[in-house]
């Protein structure tokens, strides 16, 4: 349970600080934002290289970086949701 929160805690660390300080959070969401755009770039294109060089039957850059777009999504909404909060 102790190693759950303290991933949760790694992987949030940005947005507890957005949350906490309300002047320079407009700020921080927008270096959140530019770092993940530049990394999702640089996985389309290193995927985009793999797929060119292995030549797969199957697969393409963007629908893997759909699936690794949602992943994230995913991450972020978990490690954000309370979990004594009912569902609605």
């Amino acid at each position: 349970m102790e190693e759950e929160r303290d991933l949760s805690q790694i992987l949030m660390a940005a947005h507890y600080r957005l949350q906490a300080d309300g002047e320079n959070s407009e700020m921080e969401l927008q270096y959140s934002f530019y770092l993940t755009f530049f990394l999702m770039m640089i996985f389309f294109f290193f995927i985009g290289a793999m797929i060119e060089k292995y030549k797969p039957a199957f697969g393409h850059e963007t629908g893997l970086t759909l699936i690794l777009g949602i992943i994230i999504s995913l991450i972020l909404w978990a490690s954000t949701t309370k979990k004594n909060k009912p569902m609605d």
